[in-house]
C-alpha cells in the first residue's frame, strides 16, 4: 500500500505540473494575440495619421498635457510659478532697499559711525525676511533660489567675458588706426597715410577739393644750439604736412647760431583738417643729417595765420632783389609779416602763410558731387594768376 500510495502521489505532482505547463502555454498565446492586436491598432493609427497628414497638410497633432497650479486675482488666473517668481523678487528688492537704509539721508548721519553695529542688526533681518519667503512659497525653495543664482551669474560671467573681449578688440583696432602711420613707417611703407587714408577722405571720395595751395616763406631761424663742437651748423629746413612730401631748403653751409633763409615752398593744405600738423625741423647735413630743433603748428593755427594771396607774384630773395620795394612794407619779406615760434630744445624760427591764386581746374564727376557734398576749396574765391603772370610781375 505504501508503495501504491506513493506513485499515486508521484503521478499527481506529475499531473499538476502538467497542468501549470499547458496553463503557461495558453496564456503565452494569449499575449501574443493581444500583442498582435496592440501591433495592428499600432499600424491602424499610423496609417490614420498619414493620410491626415496627406489630406489636411496644415494638421497639428495635440499633444497631452499636464495642468499647471494658478494664483488667482479676482477675475483673473496667473501661473503659480510666475506668481511665486514675482513675489520672490519683490522681497529680494525688499532686501537691497533695508541694506541701502544706512547710506540714504536722513539714516547716514546716524548710521555712519555705528554701522559695524547696525548692518550685522540689518543681515540678520534680511536673512529672515528671505527664510519666511522661501517658506511661504510651494514651488520655489532655496535650492531652486540657489543653483539659479548660480546660473544668472555663469550667465553674467560670460557676458562680461564676451564684452570685454570686444572692447579689447575695439581697443586693438583704435590703436592700429591710432598708429597706422608709424606702424607702416615701421614697416618700410613711406607716406602710408596715402594708402589708408583717413574718414574725410572716405567721406569725400578721395576728393582733393577741400584743398587748397599754401606757401610757406621762411625769413630765417636764431639762437640754434652747435651740433657739433668742432665745427659750425650746415643748416637747412625740412617740412611735412599730412600727405605732401618733406619739402626742404638748400643747406646753408656754415650758418652756425643764425641762419637767414629767405626760402618758400608750397603744400597742399586743408584747414579744417584738426588731426594733420606743420612739421618743421631745422638739420644739420653731414653723412648722417641731424635734427637741431623743431616745432609743431596745428591746423587751427596755421588757418588762423594765413594770409589772402598776394596780386603780385614773389620768388625768394627775387622779393626783394633790385626793388625799390625791399624797404617797403609791402614787401614780401618784410619782418613784420612774420611770426615768430620758438622751437625745441632751443632757438626761434619766423614764418608767414599765404594762400597761393590757381587757376581753375578740371575735376572728374565725382570729385565735383563729393566737394559740393561735403565742402568745396577755397579756390573759387581767389582770383586765378597764371604762373607767366607771376614771373611777368616779378620782372
Amino acid at each position: 500500500l505504501d508503495r501504491r500510495g506513493g506513485g499515486v502521489t508521484a503521478l499527481q505532482s506529475q499531473v499538476q505540473q502538467a497542468l501549470r505547463v499547458s496553463d503557461l502555454e495558453a496564456s503565452e498565446e494569449v499575449l501574443r494575440q493581444q500583442l498582435a492586436a496592440l501591433q495592428a491598432e499600432l499600424d491602424r493609427r499610423e496609417s490614420q495619421v498619414a493620410f491626415d497628414h496627406q489630406m489636411h497638410p496644415g494638421l497639428v497633432e495635440l499633444e497631452h498635457t499636464t495642468p499647471m497650479p494658478t494664483a488667482s486675482f479676482g477675475p483673473v488666473k496667473v501661473p503659480e510659478l510666475e506668481y511665486e517668481d514675482f513675489l520672490l523678487l519683490v522681497a529680494i528688492m525688499l532686501i537691497m532697499l533695508i541694506f541701502a537704509v544706512p547710506f540714504m539721508t536722513p539714516w547716514n548721519r546716524f548710521c555712519e559711525t555705528r554701522r559695524h553695529k547696525v548692518m550685522p542688526v540689518l543681515a540678520i533681518l534680511n536673512f529672515s525676511i528671505l527664510a519666511y519667503t522661501l517658506d511661504r512659497l510651494y514651488m520655489i525653495s532655496f535650492n531652486t533660489m540657489f543653483f539659479g543664482s548660480v546660473k544668472a551669474f555663469e550667465i553674467f560671467i560670460g557676458s562680461t567675458e564676451s564684452l570685454l573681449t570686444g572692447c579689447v578688440a575695439l581697443v586693438g583696432l583704435f590703436v592700429a588706426w591710432r598708429f597706422k602711420d608709424r606702424i607702416l613707417a615701421f614697416i618700410g611703407i613711406e607716406h602710408g597715410a596715402l594708402l589708408v587714408g583717413d574718414f574725410r577722405d572716405w567721406a569725400t571720395c578721395w576728393s582733393m577739393k577741400r584743398f587748397h595751395a599754401m606757401e610757406i616763406y621762411i625769413l630765417k631761424v636764431e639762437g640754434l644750439p652747435s651740433v657739433k663742437i668742432t665745427g659750425e651748423n650746415n643748416v637747412f629746413c625740412e617740412a611735412s604736412l599730412g600727405y605732401n612730401m618733406e619739402m626742404r631748403t638748400r643747406v646753408h653751409n656754415g650758418a652756425g647760431h643764425r641762419c637767414v633763409f629767405k626760402e618758400s615752398f608750397q603744400l597742399n593744405f586743408d584747414p579744417w583738417d584738426t588731426d594733420s600738423r606743420l612739421y618743421i625741423s631745422v638739420k644739420n647735413q653731414g653723412l648722417i643729417s641731424e635734427e637741431i630743433s623743431s616745432v609743431q603748428i596745428g591746423a587751427a593755427k596755421v588757418r588762423k595765420l594765413e594770409e589772402k594771396p598776394m596780386q603780385k607774384g614773389t620768388l625768394g630773395w627775387g622779393a626783394t632783389s633790385g626793388s625799390s620795394s625791399a624797404r617797403s612794407d609791402q614787401s614780401a619779406w618784410d619782418p613784420k609779416r612774420f611770426t615768430a615760434f620758438d622751437m625745441v630744445p632751443a632757438g626761434t624760427i619766423y614764418l608767414r602763410f599765404v594762400s597761393v591764386a590757381q587757376e581753375e581746374e578740371s575735376v572728374s564727376f565725382f570729385e565735383c558731387c563729393c566737394g559740393c557734398l561735403f565742402g568745396g576749396s577755397r579756390r573759387a574765391q581767389v582770383t586765378a594768376v597764371s604762373d607767366t603772370a607771376l614771373l611777368t610781375a616779378q620782372h
